[in-house]
């Protein structure tokens, strides 16, 4: 092997062996003394993601142990035939799988501080469901699973597992971050965190049939900083509720359905990402009434921003930094819209035709603008002659009206008028 390979710094090293799998890990730490202490490191572990993604028939090895305990962050993800039944009395697969992940989740882990568990129903309560105490150090949690169906679990059984959540939601003290993925978890799990006083700070709710009361009971009850609500749909909203939420700083609405969560009054809030396929707009209108404290604002719509409602974008008094994201805007919509002193960043990214003479306005728009960012968009040169070539001149132009801003132009494509007819054609 190459002398200089060896020799690489252990940032360097480091960034490589982040995408090796176990095996390979492994391997690297038996090349050399100096790629050994990297990967031994504690920084190296705490940064690392250990990622198991088999049918786990077979016990881990001893090589694997030693690794595996002084692993930070692991994500177990148990491979299996969705169209297979769970077996007999809702058993989740061969005995020797859920005996195999208990061995590397409580005897090959000792130092866990991050877990991703994805496996089937049956075989995430049996692996965790009496072992809680051992995952009190845990600060961040992942749970998902295929769920076959409560009809395969008599009450008793039911009523041990809602026992075991509320032992879980208690034993967790350490927790500061939990992700969802699962109704079932949902609902079994987030009433609990109604109930009690916990340290979570962070909530991430991905591809749910989310209860508006209980999230707002939620976001109530505990101190939660960061919410995500990724591709759900919220029900049960109790009509007229106006909720003043003062605790959460940053929220992440992504193709939120029926989004109840806009109507509410987030007094305390500095970071707002919202993306929406079809009801963009209509969000739009309720930021700019219920959310006038937020500092950075990103927007992704896939579609051209009504231009009522972003004239509004003056009164997001605090607004420090915006992006808009694969989001069309002409020359109207910034006409229309009164200066914002406060914004000192602007990004586009992944805008498409973005017409060179709005830019001059944004001048106007933004007068005490310090950066501004032009990343993976197609900038149409429309103040060129029609038979302009294409040689940089959008980057240029761009440079000169911002002369005492800094500009960044990465990944992006200028389109002259000729261009544009031929793309057409």
């Amino acid at each position: 092997m190459s002398s200089l390979v060896l020799s690489f710094p252990a940032e360097i090293l480091e960034a490589i062996f982040a995408y090796l799998p176990l095996k390979d890990l492994l391997s690297a730490s038996q090349v050399c003394h100096r790629w050994n202490k990297v990967l031994q490191s504690p920084l190296f572990q705490r940064q690392l993601l250990v990622k198991l993604h088999s049918e786990f028939k077979d016990s881990p090895s001893k090589a694997d142990e030693a690794f595996l305990s002084r692993a930070k962050n692991l994500s177990i993800v148990q491979k299996f035939n969705e169209d297979e039944p769970e077996g007999e009395n809702g058993q989740a697969g061969p005995a020797e799988a859920k005996e195999n992940i208990s061995g590397i989740l409580f005897g090959a882990c000792n130092e866990l501080e991050c877990l991703q568990l994805i496996s089937r129903f049956q075989c995430v309560k049996s692996v965790i469901g009496d072992r809680l105490d051992e995952l009190s150090n845990l600060r961040e949690l992942s749970l998902s699973f295929a769920y076959q169906g409560e009809e395969k679990c008599d009450e008793p059984q039911g009523e041990l597992w809602l026992m075991r959540i509320k032992q879980f939601v208690q034993e967790m003290s350490a927790l500061e971050e939990l992700s969802v993925r699962s109704d079932e978890v949902f609902y079994r799990l987030c009433p609990a965190l109604c109930s009690m006083q916990t340290n979570l700070r962070q909530l991430e709710l991905h591809n749910l049939n989310v209860d508006s009361n209980i999230l707002i009971n939620i976001l109530l009850i505990q101190n939660i900083k960061s919410l995500s609500v990724q591709h759900c749909e919220i029900v049960n909203e109790i009509p007229g509720l106006h909720i003043r939420l003062v605790n959460l700083l940053h929220l992440n609405l992504t193709n939120v359905v029926n989004n109840v969560l806009m109507n509410h009054n987030f007094s305390g809030l500095k970071s707002l990402q919202l993306l929406h396929n079809r009801f963009g707009n209509e969000s739009l209108q309720k930021v700019f009434q219920n959310f006038t404290s937020i500092e950075q604002l990103q927007i992704t719509f896939r579609a051209k921003l009504d231009v009522d409602a972003f004239a509004r974008l003056h009164q997001l008094k605090n607004l420090t930094a915006l992006t808009l994201c694969r989001t069309d805007t002409t020359a109207e919509h910034w006409n229309r819209i009164q200066p914002v002193p406060s914004v000192r960043q602007l990004t586009f990214e992944g805008c498409f035709m973005m017409p060179l003479s709005i830019f001059p306005e944004l001048g106007r728009v933004f007068p005490a603008l310090r950066r501004l960012h032009v990343t993976k968009c197609c900038v149409l040169d429309d103040t060129s002659s029609a038979d302009a070539v294409v040689d940089g001149a959008c980057e240029r132009k761009l440079r000169e009206m911002f002369s005492g801003v800094a500009v960044s132009w990465h990944e992006t494509m200028q389109v002259t008028p000729e261009n544009l007819k031929k793309m057409l054609l």
